[in-house]
């Protein structure tokens, strides 16, 4: 979370004020204020849509994988029970 809001921070100050410095060292380019405005609005969507990701979504996907996991592994299991009876039975005649 700290790492989150220090990067956020660190783009908004770049986008809007930058030094001479950080212009220099970055290579930017200049671009219109309402482009910077745009930008500045994604930056903040794009986190705000992560941490809702991180508070949220991940419990949701982590449930369809733990689902498909389970699934994939009775399908194996059963597959390789079967196999392994037959193969012990070909082997005791």
């Amino acid at each position: 979370m700290f790492s989150m809001c220090t990067l956020t921070l660190f783009n908004i100050l770049v986008l809007l004020a930058p030094s001479q410095t950080v212009k220099e060292m970055l290579e930017l380019v200049e671009i219109p204020l309402s482009a910077r405005y745009m930008l500045l609005l994604a930056t903040v969507i794009n986190v705000a849509l992560s941490m809702a990701f991180e508070e949220w979504g991940t419990h949701g996907v982590s449930s369809v994988v733990s689902w498909v996991m389970e699934w994939l592994q009775q399908r194996r299991w059963r597959t390789g029970k079967k196999a392994a009876y037959k193969l012990v039975e070909g082997g005791m005649r």
